[in-house]
């Protein structure tokens, strides 16, 4: 407190003093006070003292009314001090038909005591802190209250700020807590998908708003991960999780009970923020593992196909000892073909993976952090580095499959293509019916002898062109068959803008994309991939263009596997 509020309070508290000994003194009667009369002298004094102090100041009898009110009162009630007298106070003061239930002048008059409220009165403008003390005769009876009125309005306004920053900043502190603890999870090695997932979904609902009524969950193609206390609601915040632009599942976030209107529903958008960061990164998550999976399975492949044929070089050396020395240059030539595919597949993952994993991480936080800094050419960079991180990745997976499949053996068997036509027409119905594309294909197709993933890969590869090259003029795409003497000969047609301009002849060699190809994403390897499958199926695969406008690609499969 200090040295001006003291006095203040040390002036308010002599000016009561003062009321209550004028009150117990004998009131002359009207028309006795002289002008030297020293008790009109001291209510004049004891009127001037309470006219300057800045508080608003009443007196109120036993029955609401207004006896005397300082200059400060009358000037917040904008009337003359003298205009006040008589007045209600419940009515003028706060409009009201009876005093209000907060009313401390009520409870004085039933205990006798001195009570403090702190009240908002649009009238007397702003924020009070009101209290009051009782008048008393002589012989000790109330005859009513001093109101003292200490305007607050500045301190609750100073308090609602700290209160309002105290809360943005709790906020800020569980979102940072939220993204902590997810990246803790995410380094440890030792926690499975399963486990990592699941530690996510428990870290959200001490992060949002409401926590007590908040539950999450994540679905992931079959699987789910849930809070303890999941329950589907019609106040929800979703994201999909997606990973190199496929959607594999989303993030849910759902309030139990109904809580007022926020920037989401009942949502803020600094929650929405948080979802979208924490589906990104496990986004990301998935990405990693399923990348780590498929080297871990390219070497356990790799490690199986060294052993089975180091044993049956072993075997033969038994059965056929004139052949060693040409078995044993067959192993170390197969050794040594072993040993740099499996040296290129690891340099590929670990050297180009590892660095577009960091300029993507430290690209993203460059954006994010100072993209009000930088210029629009400054964020126009960040989003191509990004871009090109993203590109990277999905190169190296592509690699990846392209090694497994010129490595892979073929499971050749009798194979039903509708079903393989089926899985690919059901991956892509999505595509298909927003941009309302027929899908033709035979009613009948007779079995074939294939490896039934390869084909897969193929018919997916030729939709997907079709649906990246099309343009807006695609309107169908058309499977066909035919059957000659040596050969089942399959093809995907389609009628968009086609393929102008392209070399057809080399659209099937790694890494080639013409020019039409370059503003569309891809990593110029899944023709390669395609001519690798034809020719493991004594095969051919080629293209050409359409009578009137769209692409055909054609692969053929050897009736003798």
């Amino acid at each position: 407190m200090t040295g001006e509020d003291r006095k203040k309070e040390q002036l308010e508290g002599n000016s009561v003093e003062l009321v209550q000994h004028l009150m117990e003194s004998e009131h002359p009667k009207s028309g006795s006070m002289q002008p030297d009369d020293p008790l009109a002298s001291g209510i004049e004094a004891w009127e001037r003292t309470f006219n300057i102090i800045p508080d608003p100041i009443a007196i109120i009898d036993r029955d609401y009314r207004i006896t005397w009110v300082n200059r400060a009162m009358a000037e917040r009630l904008g009337i003359h001090p003298h205009e006040a007298v008589g007045m209600t106070c419940y009515q003028n003061i706060h409009g009201m038909d009876e005093p209000p239930s907060f009313c401390p002048h009520t409870k004085l008059l039933a205990d006798g005591e001195e009570h403090t409220a702190e009240i908002h009165e649009k009238r007397l403008g702003g924020d009070f802190r009101v209290s009051v003390s009782p008048l008393r005769t002589p012989n000790g009876n109330i005859i009513g209250s001093i109101h003292l009125a200490r305007d607050i309005t500045e301190s609750k306004q100073v308090e609602e700020e700290l209160r309002r920053r105290s809360h943005d900043l709790g906020k800020r502190l569980k979102e940072l807590n939220c993204l902590f603890g997810v990246s803790r999870l995410i380094e440890k090695q030792e926690l499975s998908w399963s486990e990592i997932f699941q530690g996510i979904v428990n870290l959200i609902p001490p992060a949002w708003q409401y926590p007590e009524i908040t539950c999450a969950r994540f679905i992931l193609g079959e699987q789910e991960f849930r809070t303890a206390n999941f329950r589907e609601t019609i106040w929800k915040q979703v994201r999909e999780i997606t990973v190199q632009g496929e959607i594999r599942g989303s993030l849910e976030v759902y309030y139990l009970d109904e809580k007022p209107e926020c920037d989401e529903g009942p949502f803020m958008k600094e929650e929405r923020s948080l979802l979208n960061v924490i589906a990104e990164r496990s986004g990301r998550i998935i990405e990693r593992e399923e990348a780590e999976e498929a080297l871990k399975e390219a070497y356990d492949h790799l490690e199986m196909q060294v052993k089975r044929r180091t044993a049956e070089l072993a075997k033969a050396n038994e059965e056929l000892q004139v052949e060693i020395a040409e078995r044993k240059r067959v192993e170390e030539a197969l050794r040594k073909s072993s040993e740099k595919l499996e040296s290129f597949a690891y340099s590929v993952m670990h050297d180009l993976k590892s660095p577009s994993v960091g300029i993507y991480g430290l690209t993203e936080l460059l954006h994010k952090r100072y993209k009000d800094v930088l210029d629009e050419r400054g964020r126009n960079y960040c989003e191509q580095i990004l871009k090109s991180a993203v590109h990277l990745a999905a190169l190296v997976e592509k690699i990846n499959v392209y090694i497994t499949t010129k490595e892979a053996p073929l499971n050749l068997v009798k194979t039903n293509v509708k079903e393989i036509l089926e899985i690919v027409r059901d991956e892509f119905s999505p595509r298909l019916a927003v941009r309302q594309i027929e899908w033709h294909e035979p009613e009948t197709v007779p079995e074939v002898k294939l490896d039934k993933l390869s084909m897969l890969r193929v018919f997916r590869n030729f939709v997907d062109n079709a649906l990246k090259y099309g343009g807006e003029d695609l309107s169908e795409i058309r499977i066909g068959h035919q059957e000659f003497d040596d050969f089942h000969v399959f093809s995907v047609s389609d009628n968009g803008a086609g393929l102008k301009g392209a070399d057809y002849e080399r659209l099937f060699a790694p890494f080639r994309r013409d020019d039409a190809s370059k503003v569309i994403d891809g990593a110029g390897l899944g023709l390669a991939i395609v001519s690798e499958i034809a020719e493991r199926h004594k095969g051919n695969v080629w293209a050409e263009p359409g009578k009137d406008k769209g692409t055909t690609f054609h692969i053929s499969v050897s009736k003798d596997l």
